[in-house]
């Protein structure tokens, strides 16, 4: 191991690696190593992910990453509501949008009045028409879809917006 390599790992300093795309899901995620954190023997440092966009759940091999990103997106929360105008039960029409959000692999939350889904502005723009086309493709004639996006600098996620109230 070479000087500079053993100084990182004996120092608990942490330097990102950079942001990967997954090639299968399409999925953003931030990986960063710390050294100091694990013997020299098991390589002496630790790699933490973080996910920009998708489920964390989400199991990768690092062979499905791309290279890395020189540049990420700023995250959004946005609300998005949609309403089929039909007569008598609704719940399938929801079902239908919501499963349209969950194949797109963004992070969400379904409330009682709407989906909030945290990405990059595009992403969560194209997420929200595919769920509108979703409802009209079940058979509602009218669907009217409102979004509220919340935007800032540095980028924002649903856990931030949500901090202190769970």
């Amino acid at each position: 191991m070479d000087r500079e390599s053993q100084e990182f790992y004996q120092s608990g300093e942490e330097v990102e690696i950079g942001v990967y795309r997954s090639l299968s899901t399409g999925q953003f995620v931030r990986i960063r190593q710390t050294g100091g954190t694990l013997p020299e023997a098991e390589g002496g440092r630790r790699d933490t992910y973080e996910w920009i966009s998708g489920n964390p759940d989400w199991d990768f091999e690092e062979s499905d990453l791309t290279e890395p990103r020189e540049e990420v997106k700023p995250m959004v929360v946005a609300e998005v509501s949609i309403t089929p105008l039909v007569e008598g039960e609704l719940k399938p029409y929801i079902d239908a949008a919501v499963e349209e959000i969950k194949k797109s692999g963004v992070k969400y939350e379904v409330d009682a009045l709407g989906t909030t889904l945290e990405g990059d502005l595009d992403t969560v723009l194209e997420v929200a028409k595919h769920a509108h086309e979703a409802v009209r493709r079940k058979g509602a004639e009218r669907v009217m879809t409102e979004i509220r996006i919340d935007e800032k600098a540095g980028g924002a996620t649903i856990n931030e917006e949500l901090e202190g109230y769970r």
